[in-house]
């Protein structure tokens, strides 16, 4: 008896079910460690983070967030972050705009529902010091990029493309 109600009160390490994170960027998979680019004047909501948390046992999970680096762009560190709540749910950080290039941000996440080991997630936020076009381009609406080609980063290899392109279109015409 003694054993099997030992048995009961001690879980195996198999039998622990801590919370989970993942991150989508545009849609793509992040990997835990991973990175991903942002260009100078781009902004957060531009890149459309979502932070997926999950309890699988059903437990309220807390969700806390950190960002290095986050005086040089105004984000709110505060929007990698959430209250408990019943997973599953997503987190999406919108403020901020990446006024600085050539840095780096290391966003941190650690789930925790108080009861099982917590669930840590860390990526890169790295900012290329090419821009790209006003944030005013980046609106959800056509209307609202009106003269802008949304997305479109003036990287020298883009540019170096477009060059070719124009000269191969003149060889063209002379033809």
């Amino acid at each position: 008896m003694r054993a099997l109600l030992l048995a009961l009160l001690v879980l195996p390490a198999c039998c622990i079910a801590a919370p989970t994170i993942s991150v989508t960027v545009s849609g793509a998979s992040v990997a835990d460690g991973g990175f991903v680019e942002a260009y100078r004047n781009q902004t957060l909501t531009h890149l459309q983070i979502v932070i997926d948390v999950n309890s699988t046992d059903g437990s309220p999970v807390s969700l806390v967030g950190t960002v290095s680096n986050v005086t040089t762009q105004a984000i709110a560190e505060s929007e990698f972050s959430a209250a408990a709540a019943v997973g599953p749910y997503s987190v999406t950080p919108t403020s901020g705009t990446f006024d600085v290039g050539s840095v780096t941000h290391v966003v941190s996440l650690t789930a925790s529902d108080g009861i099982n080991p917590d669930a840590t997630f860390s990526f890169e936020i790295r900012v290329d010091s090419t821009p790209v076009l006003p944030a005013a381009c980046y609106g959800p609406k056509p209307e609202e990029r009106s003269g802008c080609v949304a997305g479109v980063a003036y990287t020298p290899p883009a540019l170096a493309m477009l060059a070719l392109m124009a000269v191969a279109a003149l060889r063209r015409r002379r033809c």
